[in-house]
């Protein structure tokens, strides 16, 4: 049987598309069964594993903290024994970047303790920390830090803790993400929401913790809203909603938000949503049809006209609910001026934006043309330009004979056949 050459490449790609999903489907699996389980931990009976750390400089040592202490392993895990740390539940373990010979463990209520035997013995060093939960502990080159129920803890040597900010959180996690040229601490907190960042940094000033606001929730609200009021209004003004509707809110909704966001609430992302379906559907469908420009794919509507529309919303609802970071150097003109800040910069944007365009259109205009000829257009810019069509007839492409020229003229409309 003859096969005809596209249902060929159609069995390759799909037999490729098959072997690539097995081969993907067996190599998961067998990583899957690479894991087997561990021995038990001798006298934890029905509790919990919180953290385990293993040692950067001993072979096989590994630290687990558990409900019920601090187990060590000197075999990678393969048998466990329980350590003298027996202070109740332990949620982190971990080993001294400076000096892994030096092992701590942060302990629920009852600070830090501190193991330089390889985990057999371990002794209390919570001053500064007494009755606190420590949660995580991070290792820097400068000092170790505790993210506990009541802030963050400095150390330079583990031993003596001094305040290091964020009282009023409770810190879930804690990492180092620099120690040069200065110690570079992030932390997250267990009690954020939506409206507010539970991200924070210490910065390389070293004076005070700055939120890391996410621009996720307000990108996100503002998206939905205006992906939903775009097919909403083709309702109302066309009587039916369309597909290419939806995504141009969805599209619309980003462009609007992307200035704002990290700078507003959710529920000033709800207004935006609103604003981004609205405005850029009025200037798709009315500004260009009263001006007449020529703009097949809507971008001056959607991204020239969103984007600054976003820029002036961003002026009216930045607000450090969201973002407390605009207390630091915009404090006197939050909620009441930035708008007219906004609309300066909006100003230079536009002069600079449409004189360098103006000066390209110009240029390419003189070298190559802006747009083509009439008769290209009619001929088809695919066979005009580039000398190929779309569309091969001529190949019948497996659903019946290919058409004669006159009678493809017929069906086109162009030409009546003769009867």
């Amino acid at each position: 049987m003859h096969m005809r050459p596209r249902r060929v490449t159609a069995a390759i790609l799909l037999g490729a598309a098959t072997a690539t999903i097995v081969v993907g489907w067996a190599g998961s699996a067998n990583g899957r069964a690479a894991w087997s389980p561990g021995s038990a931990l001798p006298g934890l009976g029905p509790g919990r594993v919180w953290s385990v750390a293993t040692s950067p400089k001993t072979a096989g040592l590994v630290l687990a903290g558990t409900d019920d202490g601090v187990f060590v392993s000197v075999n990678s895990g393969a048998t466990w024994t329980a350590s003298t740390l027996k202070a109740g539940r332990v949620w982190t373990v971990g080993f001294d970047s400076r000096d892994p010979t030096r092992l701590f463990a942060g302990t629920d209520g009852k600070g830090v303790y501190l193991s330089t035997d390889g985990g057999a013995t371990w002794t209390d060093v919570s001053a500064g920390l007494q009755n606190l939960t420590v949660r995580t502990l991070a290792f820097g080159l400068d000092g170790i830090a505790a993210g506990t129920n009541r802030g963050v803890a400095l150390s330079p040597d583990g031993t003596a803790w001094h305040d290091g900010g964020l009282d009023q959180y409770s810190i879930s996690a804690l990492a180092v993400a620099a120690n040069t040229p200065s110690l570079v601490l992030v932390a997250s907190s267990d009690r954020g929401n939506l409206s507010n960042g539970y991200l924070f940094r210490f910065g390389t000033s070293g004076a005070a913790w700055q939120t890391l606001q996410s621009g996720l929730p307000s990108s996100a609200v503002a998206t939905a809203v205006a992906a939903a009021v775009w097919p909403g209004l083709e309702w109302l003004t066309r009587g039916k909603p369309t597909v290419l509707g939806f995504c141009s809110g969805a599209v619309a909704g980003l462009v609007v938000i992307t200035p704002a966001s990290g700078f507003v609430t959710p529920g000033s992302a709800v207004i935006i949503g609103l604003l981004a379906g609205i405005v850029p559907f009025l200037a798709c469908t009315k500004l260009k049809a009263f001006f007449k420009y020529d703009d097949a794919l809507d971008t001056f509507g959607v991204h020239g006209v969103g984007g600054t529309l976003g820029a002036l919303c961003t002026g009216f609802f930045a607000s450090p609910e969201a973002n407390p970071n605009l207390n630091t150097n915009l404090a006197g003109i939050v909620g009441k001026s930035l708008w007219v800040e906004q609309l300066k910069a909006m100003g230079l944007t536009l002069v600079l934006s449409v004189g360098a365009t103006a000066v390209i259109a110009f240029a390419l205009k003189a070298a190559l043309g802006l747009r083509p000829s009439i008769e290209s257009e009619e001929q088809g810019l695919d066979d005009a330009d580039h000398g190929e069509a779309g569309y091969h007839p001529d190949e019948g492409g497996g659903h019946g004979e290919a058409l004669s020229e006159p009678a493809l003229s017929a069906a086109a409309g162009l030409v009546t056949p003769a009867l």
